[in-house]
């Protein structure tokens, strides 16, 4: 997936809308394009970056495309949709941490339900 002329990723395809969009229409443009364009921005300038809620990893995969330096990890508690981030993340040459969590503002456990 091209973001610029020096920077892009490769994502498999789930049958999600976002995946539809961005093959059909290009980065930045489509299913959420105004949201990518913005957070794709100040990615080249930033050291630490959160995807939280990451699904299968385009905010992060765009945020490490054109920011090799920066610590970048994705977060996404569902089990069947971390899998399909981990697919992403493998099949492209990025510093990207996944990790299999969910936020809260607090400490414990709980039960997620999909």
């Amino acid at each position: 997936m091209p973001i610029s002329s020096r920077a892009s990723f490769v994502i498999n395809h789930f049958g999600y809308q976002i995946e539809n969009e961005l093959f059909w229409a290009g980065f930045g443009r489509g299913y959420e394009g105004m949201e990518l364009r913005l957070w794709r921005t100040p990615m080249p300038y930033v050291e630490f970056v959160a995807d939280v809620g990451a699904n299968t990893g385009v905010y992060a995969l765009s945020a490490a495309a054109v920011n090799a330096r920066g610590k970048i990890i994705a977060a996404e508690p569902v089990s069947r949709i971390y899998e399909k981030l981990v697919g992403n993340l493998a099949r492209n040459s990025f510093d990207v941490r996944a990790m299999q969590i969910a936020g809260s503002d607090s400490d414990g456990e709980a039960v997620f339900r999909d």
